[in-house]
């Protein structure tokens, strides 16, 4: 299956003329994918002095995604960039925007950056201006907050500053070797599981879907969890594949089942058939064959009758379900749908 989202990830990293080589063009998210977050917050500095200049309302602009540099972090603590979702303006500036800062300048690469130090130095004694500016700015739809540094004319957002982008990259892929309960460090060097190359970094926890685990001790070579690289190993282009075929699934192959979500993931047998298929499947207009994983971990109310729905569509209804490792549906598919799980599928 992560071969299939590799194959999606690599087919859009070529199409939009990213680079396997620059991970922030593959690992930064669009925090407007669902169009509900329409404007963005920018609390300006000074780019020399960084005396703080105040908050300016801006429209979203998909261009400036790279420039925003935004990846959700954990719902407790900082995202990966001093630039975050807006929920309540006194937390999010104080848990998400300051603390995203301050896990900055603490990096082993950036500890000694003078710029940081006085950034978080300006943001704290200016905290009850900026969010007072916040909270009068902010308009009542959706809105992302973010840092911005002025130089006269020229406007500098995080993602122009190296030590937010070093921070960053770091952070984003420290996820495929390191687990900070247990202290668990697991890469090395041999063959990437995915694209089947030697490679001398492959990494053994990356968990992109939620299926793969290391917290049991037979669930990984030689039981000890920091071997796990030898279980699954993969490499950091394959990886980053992987990340880009998932924000594809997300926005446009992802639907919900009685509660349950799940991913419809086209595994296409020649590389280049992927773009028409994907055209094909998305239009729902003509055939094309391709097999279908739903994986389920409860029946959520699911029975025999309910009926399997994505973007309105009435794909089918499940005919019986077998309560085995992975409780399966079993699918009775509309015939004008047919096409899509292919020639066999009943």
């Amino acid at each position: 299956m992560l071969s299939s989202v590799a194959q999606i990830g690599n087919y859009l990293i070529k199409k939009e003329e990213k680079d396997l080589n620059n991970p922030l063009s593959i690992l930064v998210e669009n925090p407007n994918v669902k169009g509900n977050y329409k404007y963005i917050l920018k609390i300006a500095f000074d780019y020399n002095t960084l005396e703080y200049l105040g908050v300016y309302i801006d429209e979203f602009d998909k261009s400036n995604m790279l420039k925003l540099m935004y990846k959700a972090g954990a719902s407790n603590g900082a995202d990966f960039s001093p630039t975050s979702k807006i929920t309540e303006p006194e937390k999010t500036l104080k848990n998400k925007i300051i603390k995203a800062v301050s896990e900055t300048k603490k990096y082993e690469k950036c500890k000694n950056s003078e710029f940081l130090k006085k950034l978080e130095k300006s943001l704290k004694d200016n905290e009850d201006r900026i969010l007072k500016d916040i909270v009068n700015k902010k308009e009542k739809d959706g809105t992302i907050l973010t840092i911005t540094f002025k130089d006269g004319e020229t406007e500098y957002f995080v993602g122009d500053i190296e030590e937010f982008r070093s921070y960053f990259i770091y952070k984003a892929t420290r996820d495929y070797y390191y687990i900070k309960t247990g202290n668990i460090h697991s890469k090395g060097s041999g063959v990437c599981s995915i694209c089947g190359e030697d490679n001398e970094e492959v990494y053994g926890l990356f968990r992109k879907f939620g299926f793969y685990t290391v917290d049991k001790v037979g669930n990984v070579s030689g039981f000890n969890p920091n071997e796990a690289w030898k279980t699954f190993p993969i490499c950091l282009k394959c990886a980053l594949a992987v990340e880009e075929g998932k924000k594809y699934l997300d926005e446009n192959l992802r639907g919900r089942f009685y509660g349950t979500e799940f991913y419809m993931i086209p595994k296409v047998l020649f590389e280049k058939d992927v773009e028409k298929i994907l055209n094909r499947y998305n239009d729902l207009t003509k055939n094309n064959y391709f097999t279908i994983n739903l994986i389920m971990d409860k029946t959520n109310g699911i029975k025999q009758g309910s009926k399997l729905k994505y973007k309105g569509f009435t794909l089918g209804s499940v005919e019986n379900i077998i309560f085995d490792q992975n409780i399966t549906a079993i699918i009775k598919i509309n015939r004008k749908y047919r096409y899509l799980f292919g020639k066999d599928s009943k």
